[in-house]
């Protein structure tokens, strides 16, 4: 019966679209932390405080390799930038790429984020197994005054594959320090039991109509 098809296709659409991951945002890092167990928190802590230093690129450090045109460190004492710590970015100004391991993998992401020399806003972009997500404009402090967190934590059975944080404006270079990996506690995996019982209904509700327009 054609009407049959219809109603479990649209059936199995309605029960993935109510199970389908939702990414949350925070920009309070002890609001994110809360949320699962912290797994990692790397602050480039090992690099000399009073220098420039150049990491190896690629550069892989508590579940993350990172990769710029030229990967860079300033310490928090280097004039004349003098950064609230050390912080990461690329030497050329160009964007910095994350790759986020995946065995064992990571449902939480988060960083904070600032900048050096020209103010700039900043976009941050991210990649799931399932899917990208982009956040434009973020408004970012100077690295010198402060750095602004921002933090994500994906739906079920979803985890963080990769990240990508450009400065909007040529002559700024962005920076991220702390960068934050965890599991969180829980995620929805199945729709709640309202949710249910209104697929039910509609279910039953479209067979009705079906049976009567397909004639079966």
């Amino acid at each position: 019966m054609k009407w049959l098809a219809v109603l479990v296709a649209f059936i199995v659409f309605l029960i993935v679209a109510a199970i389908a991951s939702a990414m949350s945002v925070y920009t309070d890092r002890a609001d994110f932390e809360a949320q699962g167990l912290i797994v990692h928190n790397y602050g480039f802590q090992e690099f000399d405080v009073n220098a420039l230093t150049f990491p190896p690129n690629p550069h892989t450090q508590s579940g993350v390799t990172y990769v710029t045109g030229d990967n860079l460190v300033v310490g928090s004492n280097y004039d004349p930038y003098f950064p609230v710590s050390n912080v990461f970015c690329s030497n050329v100004l160009g964007p910095i790429h994350g790759d986020v391991q995946t065995n064992p993998s990571f449902n939480m992401l988060g960083m904070d984020l600032g900048y050096l020399v020209a103010p700039s806003v900043v976009d941050l972009a991210v990649s799931t197994n399932q899917g990208s997500y982009s956040y434009g404009d973020l408004i970012v402090p100077p690295a010198g005054r402060s750095l602004n967190f921002w933090g994500l934590v994906a739906g079920a059975g979803e985890y963080f594959t990769a990240f990508n944080v450009t400065a909007q404006d040529d002559g700024s270079a962005v920076v991220i320090d702390n960068v934050t990996l965890g599991e969180a506690f829980s995620s929805p995996a199945i729709p709640e039991p309202i949710t249910l019982a209104g697929l039910v209904a509609g279910s039953a509700t479209l067979a009705g109509y079906l049976r009567r327009r397909l004639g079966g």
